[in-house]
C-alpha cells in the first residue's frame, strides 16, 4: 500500500486496549507501519499539533475529556490525517456524531479483528488520498482558468447564469466580476446583437466565447463536454448553419 512504514498513533487511556490494538495489527502482517501510543488527551494534543503521523486511533473515553472533542480539535488545526475513533460501546448517534465531526470511521473495541482494522486503515487513507489529488486537481483548473488569457465562463445549466468568470472576461465585458455573477448568458449577448440565437444540444457546465470585433460571428469552443450551437442572421436575415 505504501512504499514508506505508516506512522500510527494511537490515543488511548487504558494500556490494555493499547495491547490488544497492538497484537491486532501484528497479526495482520499487511501493513508496513510504526505504531506510537500516548495515554492522555494532553499529550494527543501535543501529538496532533506535530503533525508527525499518517493516521490516528482515537479512543472515545479519555479521563474527563472524550475522543469526539478531540476530533473536533484536529479539524480545527486542518489535520488532514485521518481519524478513527475507537468506543466500548455501539451506539448509533455516537458512530453518526464521530462520521459527521471528521471522524475516517468508527470502530467498536471488541468487536474488529485484525482484517477490520487493516481494512478500516487502509480505506481511510485511500480516502485521503482521493481527496487530496482532487483537491490538488482542482486548484491546477482555478489556476488555468484564473490565469487563461482568454474569457472564460462556468454557467448554469438551465438558467446560463453565470457561475464563475475568469479575470478575462471581466475585462473584455466592462463589468466587474460582481456584476457579471448577476447576469447570464443572454445579457451581455442579446443587447449587442438581437440577431444572435442560441440553442443548447448536450448539457455543459463551461463554455469559452470568443467574439469578434463585429459581433456577428461569435465562436463557442466546448471546454467540457456540451454543446452550444449559435447562429447569426446576417442583414440579409438569411439564416446561416452553425458553426463553431
Amino acid at each position: 500500500m505504501s512504499t514508506h512504514n505508516l506512522r500510527l498513533l494511537l490515543i488511548e487511556d487504558d494500556e490494555d486496549d493499547y495491547l490488544i490494538t497492538r497484537d491486532l495489527l501484528r497479526e495482520s502482517g499487511q501493513l508496513r507501519y510504526q505504531l506510537d501510543w500516548v495515554s492522555d488527551y494532553e499529550a494527543a494534543l501535543t501529538a496532533l499539533e506535530q503533525r508527525a503521523h499518517d493516521l490516528y486511533l482515537v479512543d472515545y473515553r479519555l479521563g474527563t475529556e472524550n475522543g469526539l472533542d478531540l476530533i473536533a480539535h484536529a479539524q480545527g488545526l486542518g489535520i488532514r490525517a485521518p481519524l478513527i475513533l475507537l468506543t466500548g460501546q455501539g451506539d448509533d448517534e455516537l458512530d453518526a456524531s464521530a462520521i459527521d465531526m471528521g471522524a475516517a470511521d468508527y470502530l467498536i473495541k471488541g468487536e474488529f479483528n485484525s482484517q477490520m482494522l487493516v481494512r478500516s486503515i487502509r480505506y481511510a487513507l485511500g480516502r485521503v488520498h482521493a481527496r487530496d489529488a482532487l483537491a490538488s486537481s482542482e486548484a491546477r483548473y482555478r489556476l488555468l482558468f484564473e490565469t487563461n488569457p482568454e474569457a472564460v465562463y462556468v454557467v448554469h445549466q438551465q438558467s446560463l447564469a453565470f457561475l464563475a468568470v475568469n479575470p478575462a472576461a471581466v475585462k473584455a465585458h466592462g463589468y466587474s466580476r460582481e456584476e457579471l455573477l448577476r447576469m447570464t448568458v443572454a445579457d451581455i449577448l442579446a443587447p449587442k446583437n438581437g440577431n444572435v440565437f442560441w440553442s443548447p444540444s448536450l448539457r455543459c457546465s463551461t463554455v469559452t466565447v470568443h467574439p469578434t470585433r463585429a459581433f456577428g460571428h461569435i465562436v463557442i469552443r466546448m471546454v467540457m463536454t456540451w454543446r452550444w450551437t449559435c447562429w447569426s442572421i446576417s442583414s440579409s436575415t438569411t439564416l446561416h448553419q452553425p458553426f463553431w
